[in-house]
């Protein structure tokens, strides 16, 4: 570092504060040489081009500063490396890095940063050795918070939520989970209902999905899942849901305008019993569309036809029946940070529910968001919520039926041994209605173990 540029800095300020300045700046100096190098890079042509986001021309700059200033090139380094972390020339970025630790081998910042590019590039076993070196060479330091956090997400990706190295050719996930229910509805589906009783049950999910055949950018699979549920009232036994899907989907993957682009067309049945008896069953065709318009987004416009079924047709099909078709169409949109160890969503659907009893007409709106991010100790916590308005103007009543319904739901997951995790979540529903009988509220308090792998 040239200090006479900072000797000179300071002869020229008030004479009277001189001493008291350069002690301040000689103790900078000699606990963090770095410091005042990052103060004058913001200074300089290349900083205000990196600030501004012209990382081509900030690449430029910076090489004009590491000729220029050698002493500084640890610093240079970095943030040459950040600009083709920017640009997306991973391999560019851990050359700069790889350099600078060549002269400084115990700097964070720059092991942090060439961490964070190897998670960039999925070389997950690489990023979290350097990240673990982040936290023993500077502890108390925010980078090593923030390589806490990306440890976590390296952990979570090895089994849950995003394995690097491409899809499997199968998933399997399985869950046993206690409940208890404060307000058990009577039937599982468009229940106009409640039977205002408490009940613990225990459920259980499984599901299997299968990538069956992939022929060049078309890949072809089938998820099977089913849920079961018990409750251990006698008299709330009839209440007891089982259901079986299935689903075959077909999905193409390539590029538009440089953008990842991928449509899904996928089948699914669906078939439910109370209590082992039938209930209901229904078919559904689905098209959605994956796409990336930036690298931390994720945006799904979606369209759902639905055909329901159900057995019990009430005391008036005209009136009472659930038999429906019912048209959704909605947009999905997401935004990653921290590499993706953190993730916020929102979301709107719009339905039409055209049913063969006038009470079922509906037309609705649903407005979801939600957020999941590492918390402490390997715990992740997952939090959502919705608000809903449902419309029925074919209502058989004084009136037209208006109902207004808001939900929350909050969860907290540990993993406890290689793919194999613990949970535990709390819901709460809320449904208003201009007719009273048909408001309720509904808590639900679960845990859970599951295995995803």
């Amino acid at each position: 570092m040239k200090y006479s540029r900072i000797v000179k800095q300071i002869y020229e300020e008030d004479g009277t504060l001189f001493s008291k300045r350069l002690l301040m700046v000689l103790l900078v100096l000699l606990f963090n040489p770095a410091a005042y190098a990052q103060v004058q890079l913001t200074d300089t042509e290349a900083g205000k081009e990196f600030k501004a986001g012209d990382y081509e021309k900030a690449l430029k700059e910076f090489f004009v500063l590491l000729d220029e200033y050698p002493e500084d090139s640890v610093i240079i380094l970095r943030y040459i490396g950040l600009s083709y972390h920017r640009l997306e020339k991973y391999s560019d970025a851990i050359k700069s890095y790889e350099e600078a630790l060549e002269i400084d081998p115990q700097n964070a910042p720059v092991i942090f940063y060439l961490a964070s590019t190897y998670f960039k590039t999925s070389e997950t076993n690489k990023a979290k050795e350097l990240f673990q070196n982040v936290i023993s060479i500077a502890p108390e330091s925010l980078y090593s918070g923030w390589a806490e956090r990306y440890i976590q997400a390296v952990e979570q990706q090895e089994t849950v939520y995003e394995r690097p190295g491409g899809p499997r050719l199968y998933q399997v996930f399985l869950q046993v989970a206690p409940q208890l229910d404060f307000n058990v509805p009577e039937a599982p589906s468009n229940s106009v209902s409640f039977s205002d009783d408490e009940s613990f049950r225990f459920t259980e999910y499984a599901s299997l999905g299968l990538r069956t055949k992939q022929l060049g950018n078309w890949f072809f699979g089938t998820d099977l899942s089913t849920y079961q549920s018990q409750n251990t009232k006698q008299e709330l036994r009839e209440f007891n849901l089982s259901t079986f899907d299935i689903s075959p989907y077909i999905n193409y993957t390539t590029t538009v305008l440089g953008k990842p682009f991928s449509p899904i067309l996928r089948y699914n049945f669906n078939y439910a019993l109370l209590d082992y008896d039938s209930y209901s069953n229904s078919h559904s065709i689905s098209a959605t569309l994956n796409t990336a318009f930036t690298e931390n987004t994720l945006t799904v416009p979606f369209y759902r036809l639905r055909f329901d079924k159900f057995d019990d047709e009430g005391f008036d099909p005209s009136i009472s029946s659930r038999d429906a078709t019912n048209n959704a169409v909605g947009l999905l949109q997401y935004f990653f940070f921290m590499q993706r160890a953190v993730n916020t969503w929102i979301g709107y659907e719009f339905q039409n529910n055209n049913a063969d009893g006038l009470n079922f007409n509906y037309n609705g709106h649903r407005i979801t968001a939600g957020v999941s991010v590492p918390v402490y100790w390997g715990i992740r916590g997952d939090l959502s919520g919705e608000y809903g308005r449902d419309d029925y103007p074919d209502f058989q009543g004084p009136r037209d039926r208006e109902t207004n319904r808001g939900s929350f739901f909050g969860r907290i997951t540990r993993n406890i041994k290689g793919p194999i995790y613990g949970a535990f979540s709390y819901s709460y529903t809320n449904e208003n209605s201009n007719y009273s009988v048909l408001e309720f509220d509904r808590h639900i308090i679960t845990w859970s173990i599951f295995l995803s792998y």
